[in-house]
């Protein structure tokens, strides 16, 4: 099972504002769960929206 990240911990281990954070979970792009009163993010969950995210500048040369 992934490891479930408070929003204050998935916002400074991805350098994410709140804000930045709560706009993709509201747009549907990015899961995220209660645990009770608790919001948490999954770092698979993380990972993968990281990776889907377009690139800039020219591609490395393979």
């Amino acid at each position: 099972m992934a490891k479930l990240l408070p929003i204050k911990d998935a916002c400074a281990e991805y350098g994410l504002s709140r804000s930045a954070l709560y706009r993709e979970v509201e747009k549907g792009r990015l899961p995220m769960r209660k645990i009770g009163k608790s919001s948490r993010i999954s770092r698979d969950d993380l990972d993968n929206w990281l990776a889907a995210l377009p690139t800039a500048g020219k591609a490395a040369a393979s």
